[in-house]
């Protein structure tokens, strides 16, 4: 008994799908960095470069120690918030840097309109207060040292533009009642 098999040719070209699955779904979906991001509980997954509904499902994700709360994209990075607050400046990430030791309450952040590269791009609620980013990785407290919040369990900002000014309105619900304190004028 004779089988003959055919094989294509070797010169010609691999399937450029070979190994991909579909992204899968989740409670975040952002655009960053040419890539379609999705939190999911602990993991963050991340498409191919302009394959947003394709991902290696080997090597297109990282897991944290806490579910992600918020992710925030940049032109230069993207901000995870999770147990703390970090900063990826590639996907995949080469190095990944702690920059709050904090994290975000859940979907908090709002996007603001940076004029340079120094300027505030984005903002979210933290369990400590609102924080605000720049589009290279600084993130700050807003009233660090001014004014201590207890911790909270749901908060919102948004961006108000009023007669040429801007604002950030910030909500807190499920406050630990009694702990948030001004800063004393004379100290």
């Amino acid at each position: 008994m004779t089988f003959t098999i055919a094989l294509p040719p070797t010169s010609g070209r691999q399937c450029e799908t070979l190994g991909l699955a579909p992204m899968p779904p989740g409670t975040i979906v952002r655009h960053a960095l040419g890539r379609l991001v999705v939190a999911s509980g602990r993991t963050l997954v991340f498409s191919e470069p302009y394959r947003y509904g394709l991902t290696n499902p080997t090597e297109s994700y990282i897991t944290f120690s806490a579910p992600i709360t918020v992710v925030a994209p940049t032109q230069n990075g993207l901000y995870v918030c999770a147990e703390e607050t970090y900063w990826l400046p590639s996907l995949p990430p080469a190095d990944i840097s702690t920059v709050l030791p904090f994290g975000a309450l859940a979907h908090s952040d709002v996007f603001l309109d940076a004029q340079t590269e120094d300027d505030q791009y984005c903002a979210w609620m933290s369990p400590r207060g609102a924080v605000t980013a720049t589009i290279s990785g600084k993130a700050t407290l807003v009233q660090d040292g001014n004014l201590n919040f207890s911790e909270a369990e749901r908060g919102a900002v948004m961006l108000r533009r009023s007669l040429g000014d801007r604002s950030l309105v910030i909500s807190r619900s499920g406050v630990q009642p009694g702990v948030s304190k001004a800063r004393d004028a004379g100290t």
